[in-house]
């Protein structure tokens, strides 16, 4: 037994969550339930991509603009080795990334910004709204219309797909992740593909 460390990133995890997104939704044409694993799963990936595609090479610009600030004025500093680094840690909100991430404007943005159309936009959308209440469950059942689910992770699954196009965003992975990737990606469009047809 392996008792040293797991390393990973934004991207391999981003990788991990989008193969996993993909079995689960495999999975839920035969065991509707399975969408509860599926959907945040895939939040979680496209998530992942986003923190890597405004990281930056500072690796700071997927912070909030106030915590960016203070890295800079850290890494500003003559003696920056010695000042201890800034205690805030957490990245924007997913909301926030998603549309700093669409806005050619940005700065931080690796290469070109993601493209969605209106009905991508209000998929990932429904889909943050259904992790929310996947992560912060409430003390009640509920259910979820699965009609729409492929189509939501299939919007995240393209989004992904336009970040893995930048070669900054890429660079963690080799070619046999890239085709993991693409495996995924393509298994989940075929998934939205065949429930549009289904309906």
């Amino acid at each position: 037994m392996n008792l040293g460390y797991a390393r990973t990133s934004p991207m391999r995890l981003c990788l991990l969550y989008l193969e996993q997104a993909a079995l689960e939704a495999s999975r839920a044409r035969q065991n509707p339930q399975r969408w509860f694993f599926a959907a945040p799963e895939m939040h979680r990936a496209l998530n992942c991509a986003l923190v890597a595609a405004l990281s930056g090479s500072e690796g700071i610009g997927a912070y909030p603009e106030k915590a960016r600030k203070k890295w800079i004025d850290h890494f500003d500093k003559e003696n920056w080795p010695d000042i201890p680094c800034p205690s805030e840690d957490r990245v924007e909100s997913f909301t926030a990334l998603l549309k700093r991430a669409q806005n050619p404007s940005d700065p931080w943005m690796s290469g070109h910004p993601i493209r969605l159309t209106e009905s991508q936009r209000a998929d990932l959308a429904a889909l943050t709204e259904l992790r929310d209440d996947m992560e912060h469950v409430k003390p009640r059942g509920w259910s979820i219309e699965v009609a729409g689910l492929p189509r939501m992770l299939a919007a995240a699954a393209d989004a992904i797909e336009q970040i893995l196009q930048e070669p900054r965003c890429r660079t963690e992975l080799d070619e046999e992740d890239e085709g993991r990737a693409e495996r995924a990606i393509t298994c989940i469009r075929d998934l939205a593909s065949s429930a549009g047809n289904e309906v």
